[in-house]
């Protein structure tokens, strides 16, 4: 499939588009989309026409990550509006103190958080996809990664 491709968010909207020319042109379709904010897109790209996503959406007490699996040919076909991803929470937190800034343990919210990071994706040999996501949380003292595998169809 000798192309370029670029996955990104706009709002609620998470698009791909896929360049056969070098990126003179480009046929853009949206992938997934929501009524929350959608952001940290990673893709990746095995084979003739096959692709690992991940974003997250919400914010707060809603974030969530998602990982969707996808064929399609080179024509990126517009029915793929809406692709099947797979939701799910994920292990890195921040604290919010409400009110005392010596951080009364006590008086303390925990916030799921991407900490900034994006959800990497890897293809596994048995046709699966994998995602790898840190573990920030401080209030547990649990740092690290998480590695969740998922068939998603």
């Amino acid at each position: 499939m000798n192309a370029l491709y670029s996955l990104w968010s706009e709002g609620t909207s998470l698009r791909l588009a896929r360049s056969s020319d070098r990126g003179a042109s480009w046929t853009t379709v949206p992938v997934a989309r929501g009524g929350d904010t959608l952001y940290f897109p990673y893709l990746i790209a095995r084979g003739n026409g096959e692709f690992g996503m991940s974003w997250f959406s919400g914010l707060r007490t809603r974030v969530r990550a998602n990982v969707a699996h996808v064929r399609f040919d080179e024509r990126l076909a517009d029915t793929l509006g809406a692709v099947p991803a797979h939701s799910y929470d994920f292990a890195s937190f921040r604290r919010v103190d409400a009110g005392n800034i010596q951080r009364d343990t006590t008086n303390v919210t925990r916030e799921r958080d991407t900490a900034g990071e994006y959800a990497a994706l890897l293809f596994l040999r048995d046709g699966r996809l994998a995602t790898v996501t840190t573990i920030q949380d401080s209030a547990r003292q649990r740092y690290g990664f998480t590695f969740r595998p998922y068939r998603i169809e």
